[in-house]
């Protein structure tokens, strides 16, 4: 199985893989911000309420676990959230 790694780049301790249309991302501390599918994410915070996240400058949006929602031109679906430890969500 190969996986493709083109059009996500990670700034800092996050990092993102893309496949076949959506990239996985891990971010592992609060206040990071990566480039995935050409659009700038900020992860504002997480904790087992949601993600908070800003999509290219926009205003923050929280996202529940387990939820899937439009963000301007990209869908985020949350994979899993820990209060320590990483937020998981897939960009499409």
């Amino acid at each position: 199985m190969t996986l493709l790694l083109g059009g996500c780049d990670s700034l800092r301790s996050s990092y993102s893989v893309c496949r076949d249309g959506t990239c996985r991302v891990v971010v592992s501390k609060p206040g990071e911000t990566i480039e995935v599918k050409n659009h700038r994410l900020t992860v504002i915070k997480y904790h087992s309420d949601g993600l908070f996240i800003q999509v290219d400058g926009s205003p923050t949006v929280i996202l529940p676990d387990q939820s899937t929602t439009r963000v301007g031109a990209i869908t985020i679906t949350v994979i899993s959230i820990e209060d320590v430890g990483d937020v998981i969500f897939d960009v499409t």
